[in-house]
């Protein structure tokens, strides 16, 4: 409160640090593994990581115009 920080617990502080690894691009079967998860990546990616809007918007807008 102190700080005027939003309201946190240690369960948000592994989802931030899950998102800045995924979005770094570090493999999600390493990050589970840091995790201390044993099923390659797969709750990594459909429970704690949700990739921000902003994030989405900035990979699609690396696609390329299609060449004919």
């Amino acid at each position: 409160a102190r700080l005027n920080l939003p309201q946190y617990d240690p369960r948000s502080l592994r989802r931030l640090h899950i998102r800045v690894c995924m979005e770094q691009g570090v493999d999600p079967e390493v990050v589970a593994q840091n995790q201390g998860h044993t099923d390659s990546g797969r709750l990594i990616r459909t429970i704690y990581y949700t990739p921000r809007p902003e994030f989405a918007r900035s990979q699609f807008a690396k696609l390329k115009e299609p060449t004919r």
